[in-house]
């Protein structure tokens, strides 16, 4: 909320600087964007609290010493004694509705009084096709979003996405600038590899066939093969029934009428769609290397009214939608991950269960009671916590070794490099100077291409770490299949053990099943670990709008971007200067990056070790029964095994 407040403050005041109207002349463009901003900024803000004096652009325009500050002490005051609708609970509020009607109704609360702005995500959870298979999907704010703040928020969520659609209507998506930011300026790079981008194109029904006969009559032509014919001809050969219903919607037009158009705009429908996807794929494919691209081409007018038509002629229209096609790629998308989790719950979960049983009814059954060595599940339990913590230990020195050790050594470097970058800067007009801090440091205008300082400032610390990076996470691989090694091992030495002793063979399977359990819960946590760093490398190295390089190097562009009148220029390099002599850019990201690492690095083998333990308890409770503690007291009460 504090920083939502404080993108808007900023983004309102922006063009009333002093000065930078006379300074914008040549630009005339980019002062109207930053008006433009300004007025949806202070929309916004007196949406949020209406009739305060507080948010009037008197107040809010104050230009004396400190007054942005003092302003955004004041909003963050008024925020605070904001009334949420009853039933919010530590900033989270929870309902139900059985209709979407109730829904809208229930998420219109949150519109009412200024208060959607502060809303930070709304998550609606309902029984939709689409939705069965596991798929969530998020609606999120363009790049091209006056507040920052939000397209953050946006890229943060973006980055930890499995598939990213970018919806657009099929009209302008070759030309669409938010589709060209988020797919080559901003998301292409970043994307993790094997992960993969959708264009969906929308409206790809939304056609007028005198326009389509000029644009796309060659492409149709080619499409109008006796095969096509066939297909359209039986699908709209209508039943008696349905042709009944198409004369009452059409009394002016017979039969054969209705059928002619209809079939003819498919072929241009199809026609154009193909050459979307055709430009589509030429312009992007190649943004993210290995990761894959997709196009598809969607539409619903023919879809929605196909319930009066005959099934073929339905079957038919649904198929040219697009939609079905749609829908089984979504499905695609979460099916591998649930044949994984299926497949663990019947052979591992559903084993270990029937296992237990098993143990449990040949503990019954047996005349005599086996002596299993007390100590050999506690030992088990030891070994595999002092295997898990040299597992910890292991991955620590390699993130030291190849990440921390690097950037240590190589802050000085990094600095000079950085430093050097920004002097070349100093030799550009100060009015382009002063665009690119008003814009963080990325920017384009006529007189000059497209330059990210952030990046530069980054060169050399990411040149040194380039192959440190993938060293770390095949470390990270390496270490994983040595902890799986030395789990295989002990399980093994403890069915050795006991395998000498008159035990049920049903024992031995349920411990042969409770490896796999553990082994399966050790490569989870790895690969999770693996994407977190993933992360966390994208965020420390990168030079995107969340990354860590700018949100240390936005004090400094604001603080630039806030100075007018004479010396205008020699104030803006004096701050930029500062901030490179104190060489604390570096030893920053550095200690961020470790903390982050450490933090995502604990929690996870943490974890590893707290499911290590239930798993040796859950061995242990079946030798206790197989000991016989459990059977004796089952035999004496045969009520309960019945329960």
């Amino acid at each position: 909320m504090e920083e939502q407040l404080e993108e808007l403050l900023f983004s309102y005041r922006q063009p009333y600087q002093q000065g930078l109207q006379a300074e914008l002349a040549d630009s005339p463009s980019e002062y109207q964007s930053l008006e433009r901003q300004s007025e949806v900024a202070l929309a916004t803000l007196q949406s949020i609290f209406p009739g305060r004096e507080e948010t009037s652009p008197v107040y809010l325009q104050d230009t004396l010493d400190g007054a942005f500050c003092r302003i955004l002490d004041t909003l963050k005051q008024l925020a605070s004694e904001l009334r949420w609708p009853p039933g919010a609970v530590d900033g989270k509020w929870v309902s139900t509705a059985k209709t979407a009607i109730e829904c809208n109704e229930k998420v219109g609360l949150f519109m009412q009084e200024g208060l959607w702005p502060l809303t930070e995500v709304v998550r609606i959870y309902l029984k939709a096709q689409v939705l069965m298979s596991g798929i969530i999907l998020a609606d999120l704010p363009g790049y091209r979003d006056t507040n920052l703040a939000r397209v953050k928020k946006t890229e943060q969520y973006l980055i930890g996405c499995d598939e990213v659609f970018v919806v657009a209507n099929i009209k302008r998506v070759t030309s669409d600038e938010s589709v060209e930011a988020i797919l080559k300026q901003s998301l292409g790079p970043r994307l993790k590899e094997n992960k993969s981008i959708t264009v969906i194109c929308t409206h790809a029904d939304v056609y007028q066939i005198p326009g389509a006969e000029k644009k796309h009559s060659d492409v149709a032509k080619k499409d109008t093969t006796k095969a096509a014919k066939k297909t359209m001809d039986a699908a709209y050969n209508r039943s008696a029934r349905e042709y009944e219903i198409a004369k009452l919607k059409r009394k002016s037009k017979t039969f054969p009428e209705i059928q002619r158009p209809r079939r003819k705009k498919y072929l241009y429908v199809n026609a154009r769609s193909k050459d979307v996807k055709a430009k589509l794929s030429r312009r992007y494919r190649d943004l993210g290397g290995k990761n894959k691209f997709h196009v598809y081409c969607v539409g619903n007018e023919d879809y929605e009214g196909s319930e009066y038509r005959a099934r073929e002629a339905r079957i038919f229209a649904a198929q040219r939608s697009g939609i079905p096609d749609l829908r089984r790629f979504c499905h695609s998308k979460v099916a591998e991950a649930q044949f994984k989790a299926s497949n663990y719950f019947l052979e591992v979960e559903m084993g270990s269960l029937v296992q237990r049983l098993e143990v449990w009814i040949a503990a019954l059954n047996q005349e005599v009671l086996p002596e299993i060595p007390f100590d050999c599940i506690p030992n088990l339990r030891q070994k595999l916590e002092l295997k898990i913590e040299s597992h910890r230990t292991a991955i620590e020195a390699a993130l030291r070794r190849e990440i921390a050790a690097p950037m240590r050594v190589g802050d000085g470097a990094f600095c000079q490099k950085a430093k050097r970058a920004s002097q070349e800067w100093e030799g550009w007009h100060w009015t382009s100077y002063a665009a690119w801090c008003r814009h963080n440091g990325e920017h384009t205008t006529g007189a000059k291409d497209y330059r990210n300082w952030n990046a530069e400032i980054m060169d050399g610390m990411n040149k040194a770490l380039q192959k440190h990076w993938p060293a770390l996470e095949g470390e990270l691989d390496r270490q994983a299949e040595i902890l799986e090694e030395g789990v295989k091992r002990e399980m093994s030495r403890l069915r050795r053990r006991i395998q000498g002793l008159t035990v049920p063979r049903d024992l031995i399977a349920a411990i042969s099943t409770k490896e796999r359990e553990i082994l399966y819960l050790v490569r989870e946590e790895s690969d999770e670990l693996l994407n977190t760093l993933g992360t966390i490398r994208i965020n420390t190295t990168g030079a995107h709008v969340s990354s860590r390089i700018v949100a240390l190097m936005i004090p400094t562009y604001r603080a630039c971007a806030s100075e007018h009148g004479t010396g205008t220029f020699k104030c803006m390099r004096a701050h930029m200067a500062a901030l490179m002599e104190r060489g604390a850019l570096f030893r920053t990201l550095r200690r961020d990056g470790l903390e982050a690492t450490g933090a995502a690095l604990d929690s996870l083998i943490d974890g590893v070790g707290i499911g290590v333990a239930g798993m040796c308890d859950e061995v242990a409770q079946q030798a206790d029964t197989v000991r016989g503690k459990e059977a004796e007291a089952l035999k004496s009460s045969p009520e309960d095994v019945r329960k």
